[in-house]
């Protein structure tokens, strides 16, 4: 018997639809790099103390995000959080 030969397929010819990740599932491909904050950024957007932006980190459902050490605010995040509060319909912090 013969063994199965593979030839690998150059990345330049796979479309990136149909690039398949590790663990099986299709990578996310994003055409705009997402926007960021910084804490300092949402802390006076939001006219908060250092002291509530923590409550909100920390249960009061601001999402964060931490990439190698440095903590930043998607801003699909801060807005739904700032949609979730101006209607009313969420505690700022517990």
């Amino acid at each position: 018997m013969s063994a199965l030969q593979v030839t690998p397929i150059a990345a330049a010819t796979v479309t990136p639809a149909e690039q398949i990740s590790a663990s099986g599932g299709f990578r996310k491909i994003v055409s705009e790099p997402e926007k960021l904050f910084t804490l300092e950024q949402v802390q006076a957007a939001g006219n908060f103390s250092r002291s509530t932006l923590y409550r909100l980190r920390h249960g009061g459902g601001l999402r964060t995000i931490t990439i190698g050490g440095v903590t930043r605010v998607r801003e699909r995040d801060w807005q739904a959080w700032l949609d979730k509060h101006a209607a009313g319909t969420g505690e700022i912090a517990p």
